[in-house]
């Protein structure tokens, strides 16, 4: 059965079964860990005002958290993942860092002047196997208006 949340502060979702809801660490806004006999990920969701500093800005900081070099924007296209989200501008992309076996895949949602950002970031096999819950988790949200 999936955990269903909603608060006036926070969109509401319905996060699949296995995602273990954790309390919040600084600046999120929720955080499940999912564990698997592949290792561990953490998805957060944390908010920004405004464009949260601007998508090509945050994909370089994702990839310098992830030991990545910073992108042009040529290669920043290239990361882009299609996503769509009802009634809000939204982007998503995907990094890997093979040399340390860690993936991100990371989502970011402009909605009512603020942005939400939603990550999943762990062990490489853990985050590819949840790569489509993770997507359908973004898309699925449900903004207050």
């Amino acid at each position: 059965m999936a955990h269903e949340t909603a608060a006036q502060s926070r969109p509401a979702w319905t996060a699949p079964a296995h995602w273990q809801e954790q309390a919040p660490g600084t600046m999120q806004v929720a955080r499940f860990s999912v564990t698997s006999d592949a290792g561990r990920a953490e998805m957060t969701v944390s908010v920004l005002p405004g464009d949260g500093g601007g998508q090509a800005p945050n994909v370089n900081r994702w990839r310098g958290q992830m030991g990545l070099p910073a992108a042009d924007e040529s290669e920043l296209a290239k990361l882009r993942i299609p996503i769509e989200v009802a009634e809000a501008e939204a982007y998503a992309v995907e990094l890997v860092a093979e040399t340390t076996h860690r993936r991100m895949i990371a989502a970011g949602i402009a909605r009512n002047g603020r942005t939400w950002f939603y990550k999943l970031l762990g062990d490489d096999a853990v985050v590819a196997r949840e790569r489509d819950a993770f997507l359908e988790f973004v898309r699925t949200v449900r903004y207050a208006p």
